[in-house]
């Protein structure tokens, strides 16, 4: 995971594991076996970052992503 430091907002910019999700085909089944392994991935950022006392709320962050993802790529 890569993690860029800038000014506030952070921003993680990488997950080791990739799904594609560009081509259309089978586009949404993809996208749903890909939701556990993103809530899995914040979770452990939300882990992470909690020895450091900063709060991520890991399933809410999921679901926002997801929702955008969904509202702007799957309809």
């Amino acid at each position: 995971m890569q993690l860029a430091t800038l000014p506030r907002p952070h921003f993680v910019i990488d997950f080791p594991q990739a799904v594609d999700l560009s081509s259309r085909p089978n586009r949404h089944r993809r996208f749903e076996k890909a939701k556990p392994l993103l809530r899995r991935d914040l979770e452990n950022v939300a882990r992470y970052f909690s020895q450091y006392d900063i709060d991520i709320d890991a399933l809410a962050e999921c679901d926002r992503l997801t929702t955008k993802f969904e509202r702007e790529h799957l309809d």
